[in-house]
């Protein structure tokens, strides 16, 4: 009878631990989540806006599957030119967050960046499946899912990153003395960015491989 007394007493204070745990990590995580809900509603947006225009007027503007993978509407890929054109895309939009977190004001520049990648594949996926209708689910399936679940990964952690900064350069206007710990956060951030630019290659790497595989048979 003892035990089952103590155990019952113990039990609201493990449930109010787990609480506080779980608080804590959602409120360390907020500023990953924010930009995932903001990638998220990008490629919601993306997908809505496609839908007020044609296959064919997609593909003029450059959101055509085949010049998104292999920069060719035939079944052959060339690994070299994919992993070329996949990785200059996505190292474009990654200088341009690194950029950015040298900005006292880049932090809204940083989530517009990050939502417009939403914008940007939501379009893209949509075009597929508007122009290649049920094959258009495999093409994202095997081609656009690998490399793009690798970049967005990577881009959300640059987003938080730049970020950080950002905000640390906001911070230095109001308390200049905050101005000797930026040096170290700016060498922590060119090593991450060093981290993200590998992942681009990952990312690169698999596209153009998944092309050259998959590609044939779209």
């Amino acid at each position: 009878m003892t035990r089952t007394t103590y155990s019952h007493i113990n039990r609201p204070k493990k449930k109010k631990n787990a609480a506080v745990s779980l608080r804590a990590f959602i409120k360390k995580r907020a500023s990953l989540n924010l930009l995932y809900i903001i990638l998220m509603a990008g490629i919601v947006c993306g997908v809505f806006f496609s839908f007020g225009i044609s296959g064919e007027t997609l593909g003029k503007l450059g959101f055509a599957p085949a010049q998104n993978t292999a920069g060719a509407g035939e079944g052959s890929a060339n690994f070299a030119r994919v992993f070329f054109s996949s990785f200059s895309a996505s190292f474009l939009w990654l200088m341009l967050v690194f950029i950015l977190g040298f900005c006292a004001l880049g932090m809204p520049f940083i989530l517009i960046l990050d939502f417009l990648q939403g914008v940007g594949f939501g379009i893209s996926a949509a075009c597929a499946y508007s122009l290649m209708a049920g094959k258009g689910i495999l093409y994202n399936l095997a081609l656009l899912f690998p490399g793009t679940f690798i970049s967005f990964i990577a881009l959300i952690y640059a987003c938080e990153a730049g970020i950080r900064l950002s905000l640390s350069f906001f911070g230095v206007i109001y308390s200049p003395a905050k101005q000797e710990s930026l040096s170290a956060e700016c060498r922590a951030y060119f090593l991450k960015f060093v981290i993200f630019i590998f992942a681009l290659f990952a990312k690169a790497f698999a596209e153009a491989l998944t092309a050259l595989i998959f590609l044939r048979f779209f």
